[in-house]
């Protein structure tokens, strides 16, 4: 019963079949041995983001480019976000749709552009998540809370189509 700390922790390493001093290798994690670093990415969209009128009404370019930014969120990169229509143009997006869906997105209040895109050096537009707190980067700053502009967006009334025969009727 008299063991210490050190030879608890020797005996632990000796079961693993790895020193503790040895490096991880193949993909592994160094603070969390067995997460592997090499594994999918996934994106998250929370529900209150995807129930609100500003995403729920979009159409489908729009949301793939919402899809393709937050895609770029690595958990500390809010704010410093970058994509260019070459970036989705293998997702089958052309440049014109491209810039006329960040527009309708930014409109929506479902990112926001914290950085302006330069020549000299080549940089795209920055943009943040919305529903994210903006994290503390070179292009942006640090926001405690999300801004949450989108659920302030309400879409404008449906034009009701009329039909051919009242269309003639009224002829």
């Amino acid at each position: 019963m008299g063991r210490n700390r050190e030879t608890v922790r020797r005996c632990v390493c000796r079961d693993r079949r790895q020193p503790r001093s040895a490096p991880l290798g193949g993909g592994m994690n160094q603070k969390h041995p067995r997460r592997n670093t090499k594994a999918a990415r996934f994106v998250q969209l929370p529900m209150v983001l995807l129930d609100s009128e500003a995403v729920s009404t979009l159409g489908h370019a729009p949301f793939r480019v919402m899809v393709c930014l937050a895609a770029n969120y690595n958990g500390k990169n809010n704010g410093n976000l970058g994509l260019t229509a070459s970036q989705v143009a293998d997702k089958g997006i052309s440049k014109n749709t491209f810039y006329s869906a960040v527009a309708e997105l930014e409109r929506r209040g479902v990112i926001e552009r914290t950085y302006a895109a330069s020549r000299v050096p080549p940089r795209p537009t920055k943009y943040a998540l919305c529903w994210l707190p903006i994290d503390d980067t070179e292009y942006s700053r640090t926001t405690r809370l999300p801004s949450h502009a989108y659920k302030s967006f309400s879409a404008p009334p449906r034009k009701k189509r009329r039909s051919r025969a009242m269309l003639r009727a009224v002829r």
